[in-house]
């Protein structure tokens, strides 16, 4: 009798053995799977159904438009407000605003906060737009 239930609690501890390696095989398995992430996913939703569609694809391009638009405005009327706040930190504020465009070298741009500087209220502004016009931002 006792060697009929060690026989029992063998068959028993084999059978919880094998469940365990599936068990981990089945977890090793899903590590081994490429699942993308959410913004991977939202990416290419974006990509696939969004601008492949012409009505979306017009849309799309005329909302990041006018966001940019938007952005820019927000920016400009932010360094002039700061430069009336605190003339002292013109400079600073110049070249804040000038980092923001990527063609722009750090040699040309010392030159462009000198000349800036020298410029009245309604000037920077009128040049501060000229560039926003003109050069590409950073993204």
């Amino acid at each position: 009798m006792e060697n009929n239930i060690s026989k029992k609690i063998k068959v028993i501890l084999s059978k919880i053995k094998n469940i365990n390696n599936q068990y981990s095989d089945f977890f090793d398995s899903l590590d081994e799977l490429d699942i993308p992430s959410k913004d991977a996913l939202i990416e290419d939703i974006y990509n696939n159904i969004l601008l492949k569609n012409d009505f979306f694809s017009e849309f799309t391009q005329i909302s990041s438009k006018t966001i940019m638009k938007l952005e820019k405005e927000q920016i400009f009327e932010r360094i002039i407000s700061q430069i009336n706040n605190n003339p002292n930190q013109k400079d600073i504020y110049i070249q804040q605003f000038l980092e923001l465009f990527e063609d722009i070298s750090p040699q040309d741009k010392k030159v462009m906060i000198q000349s800036f500087l020298k410029l009245n209220e309604q000037e920077l502004s009128d040049q501060m737009i000229s560039l926003m016009s003109i050069l590409k931002f950073k993204t």
